[in-house]
């Protein structure tokens, strides 16, 4: 038995057959556009992907409300039909964020891994246990150089909205917050 919607509700699903119709219209101009202007690339061939799966789930709504599909919510399409469209722009500025992002941990764990490695060999002779303060130099220049690689991806992760961010971690920060806040207003007092 079909579900019977109220008539603001089919109004919605019919307007979702339009914004999916509207969607497929355009993404598959850009798509049109980019593959008559571009060169192969894994952009293109990225931003292609992404958009033949976003035509087909907008065809899946429409699919859905003109099939009767009561399995779908009205909400669950409208998600589907209302996200916002990726352009070629995006994909390319994430695929050059992440490829940046592999040069820097490339480029700061392997001098990591050198510097660890020249450190181990220097205690691996009595001239070195006779300089301990080049192994300590050393573990501090690991310890900045970590710290800067982490630096540098997260700010980079950032930039394209998918840095990660430790839940546990900010709550710790914010109890802090609250702590000393509350230790100034006891000394006020």
């Amino acid at each position: 038995m079909a579900t019977e919607f109220s008539i603001e509700e089919q109004a919605e699903r019919e307007a979702l057959i339009i914004h999916a119709a509207c969607g497929i219209e355009a993404l598959t101009n850009v798509l049109l556009r980019e593959i008559n202007s571009n060169e192969d690339s894994v952009e293109l061939e990225t931003f292609t992907r992404f958009a033949l799966q976003k035509i087909h789930a907008l065809n899946g709504v429409i699919v859905s409300v003109k099939g009767d599909d009561d399995a779908r919510t009205t909400e669950e399409m409208s998600e589907v039909a209302k996200a916002p469209l990726t352009t070629p722009e995006e994909i390319q500025k994430l695929h050059a964020t992440v490829n940046l992002m592999d040069c820097l941990s490339q480029g700061g764990f392997s001098e990591i891994s050198s510097i660890a490695k020249l450190a181990l060999i220097s205690l691996e002779t009595p001239e070195g246990h006779r300089h301990l303060d080049n192994v300590v130099r050393a573990l501090e220049s690991i310890w900045g150089k970590a710290d800067e690689i982490q630096n540098s991806i997260n700010w980079e992760a950032e930039q394209v909205g998918c840095n990660y961010v430790d839940e546990a971690e900010r709550r710790r920060q914010d109890a802090r917050r609250m702590a000393r806040a509350q230790e100034v207003g006891v000394a006020h007092e």
